[in-house]
């Protein structure tokens, strides 16, 4: 009797041990996508800034510039949004590569440009 108990008690445990790895797991493979996400938002941001950069060195075209401005505005929406949506904060490389391109100004009339 006392060994069915025991062995009931420890079947118990198992399974609820293998439950909670299995909803652990889960948890963790849904923050890497999260993580994943964040990341190819922030690279996407990234790759935008130094074609835009470039773009006002080489002297291209208003309506080209304008449109990476609009780009890489909305990734920038979209990487706040995820990061509001799934409680994921933005670590100090995220915030630096935001401030750099906040900081950002394109010559001469870069930030007259979404205005026309």
């Amino acid at each position: 009797m006392v060994r069915k108990v025991l062995l009931s008690a420890l079947f118990t445990l198992l399974v609820s041990a293998v439950a909670v790895q299995w909803f652990y797991i889960d948890y963790l493979k849904q923050r890497h996508e999260i993580r994943r996400q964040l990341s190819s938002h922030l690279h996407a941001i990234q790759m935008l800034q130094v074609a835009r950069e470039a773009a006002d060195r080489d002297n291209t075209t208003r309506n080209a510039r304008r449109s990476m401005i609009i780009a890489q505005q909305l990734e920038i929406a979209r990487l706040e949004q995820l990061s509001k949506d799934s409680g994921v904060a933005l670590n100090d490389q995220a915030r630096q590569i935001l401030d750099r391109v906040e900081r950002y100004r394109s010559p001469p009339e870069g930030t007259q440009l979404l205005a026309k």
